[in-house]
């Protein structure tokens, strides 16, 4: 669905627009790839974690904000993830 809609923006915005066949394609790629992500193997070997230190989050000071960033590497398939929040002083 997702491809769908991007497609159409590019369509809007008068840039090139994929062919039927091109959608496919890299739907059933994409779904190939979620699988395999979601798989059980794939499941149990994220769940293994080690302890972990509680760290509570600190608001910064009024009328700023404060990014907050965290990676993850596995280094055996060569993937990373990235997650960042930027928050003000309410939270």
């Amino acid at each position: 669905m997702w491809f769908i809609w991007s497609d159409r923006n590019n369509y809007i915005h008068g840039k090139k627009v994929k062919t039927p066949l091109q959608m496919w394609t890299q739907s059933v790629a994409y779904l190939d790839q979620f699988r395999t992500i979601t798989s059980a193997a794939t499941l149990e070997a994220c769940t293994r974690t080690s302890p972990a230190t509680v760290i509570k989050w600190k608001p910064p000071p009024e009328n700023t904000f404060k990014l907050n960033a965290d990676a993850a590497l596995d280094s055996s398939r060569s993937k990373i993830g990235i997650g960042v929040i930027v928050r003000n002083s309410d939270g």
